[in-house]
């Protein structure tokens, strides 16, 4: 019996190397692919990770602290939605504290920010609850627009100019995003956040408000254009995120803070 001898296909190829090619065709395309989608995991994953540390490490700043109680040339209080029965439980807390720093003469003015919900004037909604607290009106003005932070502070800096000293009434959560704006537009701006909120004494409304506001961070540092592009889209799904990461009690809460 004569040695055993390799036959070849006509094109020179060993047997069923023709039939592999396109397989070895679509296992290289499959690994650039996956290159490709690490490339662009990998930054935005580094990047979520940072802005969660800043965002965690100023709110337990703000708690410890108590924040920065002035003196200031005037309050800034955020919106965080209202109800035909006034603002929501987040919003009261902000404006509670707001009132007793004013009551301190930590600052002349309050400054009331927010947008229109279910037919209602956030800012006017706002200011009828500090004047039952005991602030006067005549102490009490709203910034307009306010619909979202950025708006808030932009607001603000057209309104009282660069040169006064503004501290932001905000969630302990917030004060991150808030911190950056004013430094970004400016503005002289601290921060001074009630240590007694839905957001802290509720562990899923917390995750919740954390992971919104770590995607805020990202969206806001970048360019502009960029920026309002994400945040029209980042409006739409930010209650899938809070349900997502806080559960039903955080889908369940009445409103989505600045």
């Amino acid at each position: 019996m004569g040695p055993h001898r390799l036959h070849h296909d006509p094109a020179g190829q060993l047997p069923g190397q023709g039939r592999s090619a396109p397989l070895q065709l679509v296992a290289v395309r499959a690994r650039a692919a996956a290159l490709v989608v690490a490339g662009f995991v990998a930054p935005v994953a580094v990047a979520a990770a940072v802005a969660a540390a800043r965002v965690l490490v100023e709110e337990r700043r703000q708690r410890r602290s108590g924040g920065d109680p002035g003196p200031a040339d005037a309050l800034v209080v955020f919106g965080a939605g209202v109800r035909e029965w006034g603002p929501t439980p987040e919003l009261a807390a902000r404006l509670e504290h707001a009132a007793a720093l004013w009551g301190a003469g930590v600052a002349p003015l309050v400054l009331v920010s927010g947008g229109a919900s279910h037919g209602l004037s956030e800012p006017d909604v706002m200011a009828a609850y500090l004047v039952a607290l005991g602030v006067p009106a005549s102490a009490v003005a709203p910034l307009v627009p306010g619909d979202n932070s950025r708006e808030t502070v932009r607001s603000a800096v057209l309104q009282v100019g660069r040169g006064p000293r503004l501290l932001a009434v905000t969630s302990a959560y917030h004060a991150r995003r808030v911190l950056d704006e004013g430094r970004r537009q400016g503005l002289i701006l601290g921060a001074a956040c009630p240590s007694r909120s839905p957001d802290v004494t509720t562990p899923q409304i917390h995750r919740a408000r954390v992971a919104v506001d770590v995607v805020g961070v990202l969206v806001y540092a970048l360019p502009k254009p960029w920026a309002l592009v994400l945040r029209s889209a980042f409006g739409r799904w930010r209650p899938a995120l809070s349900r997502a990461v806080g559960g039903r009690r955080a889908w369940n809460e009445p409103a989505y803070p600045q």
